[in-house]
């Protein structure tokens, strides 16, 4: 809002409809002037964009406040509803290797994998725990060695040693460090899965050379023509 309402101020009137006692109004025309509630004459406007001026009142003094209801990014949750994957291309990023394949965690995989019957997910959908973004194993590869060890819905906590809860730090700490062959990655469960690291990038090319396209994202094919560090 402009100027910032602050805290313990009381809401006397929105588009100068004044609210009573009840958090309702009557707006001045229109929908048989019936009382509606604080958060329905805040969104009648013709244009959504506009900005709501709120009449408060605090300490006994009242001001007048703009308050948009444009929606921002910051709004928006950690582990989110995804209306329209196909409009959304972020959405369907992901990363596949050593079998495994890593998307960030969206309340669609959850969902999904509930009605599948997977275990243990229903609460990413907490509130408390949607806050910040997760990395989610969304598929491992049938008869791979990952299929031991890991599942699709377990979430990631760390990879090579270090804290990873996006696709861009999944990337930066993609090339184990210190010229190891040990890739590893740890469940938020405490499972641990490793690989060797040139093996499996070596199995991956040849794989994507033969004709699975989906093996060659763009991130590992910079990896596998830079070579390692």
């Amino acid at each position: 809002a402009q100027p910032p309402i602050l805290e313990n101020s009381f809401i006397q009137a929105v588009d100068g409809v004044a609210i009573d006692p009840f958090g309702e109004g009557r707006p001045k025309a229109g929908f048989l002037r019936d009382p509606m509630p604080l958060q329905s004459l805040m969104a009648i406007l013709e244009d959504v964009e506009s900005d709501v001026e709120i009449t408060v009142c605090r300490e006994g003094n009242v001001t007048k406040h703009n308050v948009s209801l444009t929606w921002r990014s910051e709004y928006e949750k950690g582990i989110r509803w995804v209306e329209e994957p196909m409009y959304e291309t972020q959405a369907l990023d992901y990363e596949v290797f050593a079998g495994i394949t890593v998307m960030e965690m969206t309340a669609n995989h959850v969902w999904s994998l509930i009605q599948a019957r997977a275990f243990g997910l229903g609460k990413w959908l907490l509130p408390e725990n949607r806050k910040k973004k997760r990395l989610m194993v969304t598929h491992v590869e049938t008869g791979s060695w990952a299929e031991k060890v890991l599942w699709a819905g377990a979430v990631l906590e760390s990879l090579n040693g270090q804290n990873v809860s996006t696709l861009k730090e999944f990337r930066a700490n993609f090339v184990p460090k210190d010229q190891s062959d040990s890739w590893w990655l740890m469940t938020d469960d405490k499972d641990v899965f490793v690989a060797s690291f040139q093996k499996s990038v070596e199995e991956q090319t040849l794989e994507y050379l033969m004709g699975k396209t989906h093996l060659g994202t763009e991130h590992f094919l910079s990896v596998t023509k830079a070579g390692r560090p």
